[in-house]
């Protein structure tokens, strides 16, 4: 027939616009596909060897295999179990001994990655990690805190994202507090005390610090130390 006429079945179809399922049923190939003798929303439908697959919980594995998508992944046309391997690049391997780095397999228990590149695990090499980069540092040298790459100096630790001195400061909610001259500081709420001399009473409206011997704390209220089920200086 001229102009692209062409004989689907009983019907005559253009084939330039439309697709021939089995020679038998016309169906529009742009949106639908032909799978056995069926016709099926291709947004919605695949087909693996001649067999309809719903997309959203299943996919085809190497052309051949239907596998559950909550159960099994594909490796370069092998289906697997996700929780057992891992993929990497075309290779299959036990998830508990090795993981990906950038393509390439790597044994996690001697070895890291770092900014797609794979390192030692022992020695002072570490990996300073933020939300936007990855960089390889000298531990011995110098301290990562939260993303943050600074010299590490005496007893250097962190406390979220800010360096401190742990001799002379302790970190409470991210906050550096001084330590005082006491190796007995503690936090509350943001805020260091010394739970000897001190307690930590909250309120609704605020933080107080009492003296122990005047005072006690009492479901978020200042109560004289001596007073019932008010509470009074820890046991050490």
């Amino acid at each position: 027939m001229d102009n692209g006429q062409v004989c689907c079945g009983n019907a005559t179809i253009n084939s330039l616009e439309r697709s021939c399922c089995q020679d038998r049923v016309p169906y529009n190939s742009s949106s639908e596909i032909c799978c056995m003798d069926g016709i099926y929303n291709k947004a919605g439908y695949g087909c693996c060897k001649s067999k309809v697959f719903l997309k959203s919980t299943h996919e085809c594995c190497g052309g051949t295999k239907i596998i559950t998508k909550s159960d099994y992944g594909c490796c370069n046309g092998k289906a697997y179990r996700p929780k057992r391997y891992i993929c990497c690049g075309t290779k299959l391997a036990d998830r508990n001994l090795n993981s990906c780095c950038n393509g390439r397999m790597f044994n996690k228990r001697k070895f890291q990655c770092c900014n797609k590149e794979i390192h030692s695990l022992f020695g002072n090499i570490g990996c300073c990690k933020s939300t936007s980069s990855e960089t390889v540092f000298d531990s011995q040298s110098q301290l990562c805190c939260s993303g943050k790459l600074m010299a590490r100096t005496g007893n250097a630790a962190c406390c979220g994202a800010k360096p401190m001195d742990m001799r002379r400061q302790v970190c409470c909610s991210g906050n550096v507090q001084s330590r005082g001259l006491t190796s007995r500081t503690r936090c509350c709420e943001g805020q260091s005390y010394d739970p000897w001399i001190q307690i930590c009473c909250i309120r609704r409206d605020g933080l107080f610090f009492v003296r122990l011997r005047a005072m006690g704390c009492m479901d978020g209220n200042i109560r004289a130390g001596n007073q019932p089920n008010s509470y009074g200086p820890p046991e050490w």
